[in-house]
């Protein structure tokens, strides 16, 4: 399988060779978005700003066509191997917020500028260049050889994303990230619309929703690489549950392959989540996640790089996982200390877990989560965003333009 992938890089870049021999088209852009096309994503964001300072042409590669490879869907196949190299080879952009691999086989046109606004704002497990091994790592080294420009919301994270892409620090800069503006704006502009939107889903999806409820917690874990093939959930969110006041609830937004098997009651408490009647909601298939932040009034996540975008709204971040020791010791590895820069409280159990956001809720930690640390959640949320943010201005697009008008 991986020779024909690789095979087919190759085809994808003769063709982009071919179709270099033609000029650029204007102020086109070529986006890869496989793995946000959401309209607050980075590459959306990016284009609306684009859009409005004269570009004019925009074509796609994202997740729907690159599905659509997989399963061998005729036309896709054509389109991929024969259009998009077209379409890229005539871009004066591309921009990306994933990994692009057939570009390893190619060198990218000196006149064209290739952006990658990855998807992570920030990160804990370390990836890329520092985790991947053998073939993959010099796929990716090679490809992001085209990368001119990688924008990043703080210079701490200048030397990290340069290693983990394998790049120089020059072509790393501290712009901030187009999701930032679109999260600041939806904040001030749709945040009722936003909740509506989420509950007209629910209703949709026939989930009948208590009349007492008057609060929804968002818990969003992250995926862990050596449950591939048996995930599971590490809260016991029936408990958790049990727990809290009756006037609250949790919406659920899994990783796809655990979200399918906690649907199909293989993973996690279904006892318990049973017993919620109605306060435990899965949302792991709603399309925006920006909607989930705005309609949550707080975050329970444990690893994932979710906590920097959510911590923006000032909203309060809770991490629980039962496996904290082993994933910072045999999963990927991390970055920075766990726990040392983390924008709310660490909790142990779901006792913990349940004090805390009643506590949040009162005003103020209460119980053994309040023994964390001597800072108050706010003052958490204020030096996170310090350290991970240099800009909260609503122009990183306006930066990154800039520097890609050059």
């Amino acid at each position: 399988m991986a020779g024909k992938k690789e095979l087919g890089y190759r085809l994808f870049a003769l063709n982009y060779r071919i179709a270099s021999h033609f000029s650029v088209r204007g102020d086109s852009v070529f986006s890869v978005m496989t793995h946000d096309a959401s309209e607050t994503g980075n590459v959306r964001t990016m284009e609306r700003y684009a859009a409005e300072h004269g570009v004019f042409c925009f074509t796609h590669y994202g997740r729907e066509q690159k599905d659509g490879l997989s399963s061998g869907n005729p036309g896709k196949i054509l389109d991929f191997f024969f259009r998009k190299p077209w379409q890229m080879a005539r871009a004066r952009y591309i921009l990306m917020d994933n990994e692009f691999l057939p570009l390893s086989y190619l060198r990218v046109r000196r006149e064209t500028k290739v952006v990658q606004l990855w998807h992570g704002t920030g990160t804990i497990k370390k990836f890329g260049q520092d985790v991947n091994e053998g073939r993959l790592k010099e796929l990716e080294r090679r490809a992001n050889e085209n990368i001119d420009l990688l924008p990043v919301s703080h210079e701490k994270w200048r030397s990290i994303y340069a290693g983990a892409f394998g790049i120089p620090e020059s072509k790393v800069c501290v712009t901030g990230l187009p999701r930032t503006d679109a999260l600041l704006r939806a904040a001030r502009e749709d945040t009722e619309g936003a909740r509506g939107r989420v509950l007209a889903y629910l209703k949709g999806q026939q989930a009948a929703l208590p009349a007492s409820i008057r609060s929804f917690y968002l818990y969003a874990p992250t995926f862990r690489d050596d449950e591939t093939a048996a995930p599971r959930l590490h809260l016991d969110l029936g408990k958790l549950t049990a727990l809290l006041p009756e006037s609250m609830t949790i919406f659920v937004r899994l990783h796809p392959e655990v979200a399918k098997r906690w649907r199909e009651q293989k993973v996690g408490d279904t006892e318990g989540a049973a017993k919620a009647d109605g306060r435990i909601l899965d949302v792991s298939a709603y399309p925006s996640l920006t909607d989930l932040f705005l309609a949550s009034d707080g975050l329970i996540t444990d690893f994932s790089s979710i906590m920097y975008d959510y911590a923006v709204l000032g909203k309060p971040v809770f991490f629980a996982a039962d496996d904290m020791e082993h994933f910072l010791k045999e999963d990927r590895g991390v970055y920075l200390p766990y726990g040392e820069d983390l924008p709310g409280l660490i909790c142990h159990d779901e006792k913990e877990l349940a004090e805390a956001i009643a506590g949040e809720t009162a005003g103020a930690a209460s119980g053994s989560a309040k023994e964390e640390t001597t800072l108050t959640s706010q003052a958490k949320r204020e030096a996170f965003l310090e350290a991970n943010y240099a800009f909260l201005d609503g122009n990183a697009c306006a930066r990154i333009w800039e520097w890609m008008r050059r």
